[in-house]
């Protein structure tokens, strides 16, 4: 086991090199491109905070990210805010190895929990891009963490930074208010209230662009017409397992399908921790499926959840069974590794000075 151990640290600290390698490659990602990275120019070359109309409707949304980016694009360009992101994908699996060692995993296990979740594609991606999904991720998965370890208070300032990012951060609002029993409100509402009260300002809208017209007839544009009939949310509730598998954007991993089928079962685990991180991750599975169109990048938060129950039921079966899917699980981390590495083949040549930022 200890040779298996040192293979998921090598797996884990190769993925990370390639990623904070690919941080220095020029940004192609639609929506950094679009507004997370233009906005902070928007701001640097215009001093103005507000972009009405058009593509930089977004200008009203929450964008804490985007204000980080603002000295970040200044300093270092594009490289910045990629280095953030990567550094928050970090601290993400910094908090999911704590959360391991309150869950009582042996160390195989704990690395396991983090490679694997490392290993996902959609993370891996972004941890060297300029989109903000894993800095919104750290924030709200460090608030539901505080929540159910009993920090109410500061699981609230997580959860309203988090807020602050992006307004799907309203899922792992209602998770942790429940958590803490309303208490997390507190501290949370004076951090997301100024964002609603720009909004308000700018477009009489107070959660801007939620229930906008062009918002609406924007997200139901690209899913069927019966998809809020009762049938067809059954069916997506049901089949969630091959959605995540195989989704029609942003790749997750090879076990993607098994994780929350993982924390079903840990629902009715003896240990009061692991049914709470189970029970947010199904809760979230089921409020990304209720959302048009259902992208998994709305599910990061809660992806290092669903890899705890996963790790968990596995740490709990007979050495014959832990064997084989701790074989999977190698393979499933291999297998992005090989992907992973690709990119970075693809990208060398502009890393070794011999392609220019237009080519």
């Amino acid at each position: 086991m200890g040779k298996l151990l040192n293979l998921f640290k090598l797996i884990f600290l190769l993925l990370l090199s390639i990623n904070l390698l690919n941080c220095f490659v020029p940004e192609i990602g639609f929506d950094a491109l679009w507004y997370h990275l233009t906005l902070p120019k928007l701001y640097l070359s215009s001093h103005r905070y507000f972009f009405p109309g058009g593509l930089l409707y977004y200008s009203a949304m929450p964008r804490l990210a985007e204000l980080f980016f603002i000295p970040l694009i200044k300093y270092l360009g594009f490289i910045g805010p990629k280095l953030l992101q990567f550094t928050a994908g970090l601290l993400i699996c910094y908090l999911l190895f704590k959360n391991t060692k309150k869950l009582n995993l042996r160390p195989l296990f704990s690395w396991l929990a983090v490679c694997l979740f490392y290993s996902i594609w959609l993370i891996s991606w972004e941890s060297s891009s300029g989109y903000v999904d894993l800095i919104r991720g750290a924030l709200e998965y460090t608030g539901v963490y505080l929540a159910i370890y009993g920090h109410p208070y500061v699981a609230g300032i997580f959860i309203g930074l988090a807020l602050g990012v992006k307004w799907q951060a309203l899922v792992g609002l209602l998770a942790v208010l429940a958590l803490t029993k309303g208490r997390a409100i507190i501290t949370a509402l004076p951090i997301f209230l100024p964002w609603m009260l720009v909004a308000k300002h700018f477009t009489g809208n107070y959660f801007y662009p939620i229930n906008e017209p062009f918002m609406i007839a924007a997200q139901l544009s690209q899913v069927s017409q019966n998809y809020y009939q009762f049938a067809q949310i059954i069916k997506r509730l049901l089949t969630a397992p091959v959605f995540l598998t195989y989704p029609t954007q942003d790749f997750l991993s090879p076990l993607a399908g098994v994780f929350p089928i993982s924390s079903i079962i840990c629902l009715f685990s003896s240990n009061k921790s692991i049914r709470k991180l189970s029970f947010v991750a199904i809760y979230a599975v089921g409020a990304l499926l209720l959302t048009p169109p259902p992208t998994t990048r709305f599910l990061i938060p809660y992806l290092p959840l669903m890899v705890l129950s996963f790790v968990y039921l596995i740490s709990k079966l007979s050495q014959k069974f832990q064997n084989r899917f701790l074989f999977i699980s190698l393979l499933s981390c291999l297998l992005i590794l090989a992907g992973r590495s690709l990119v970075l083949y693809r990208n060398f040549p502009y890393l070794m000075g011999q392609e220019t930022v237009n080519q």
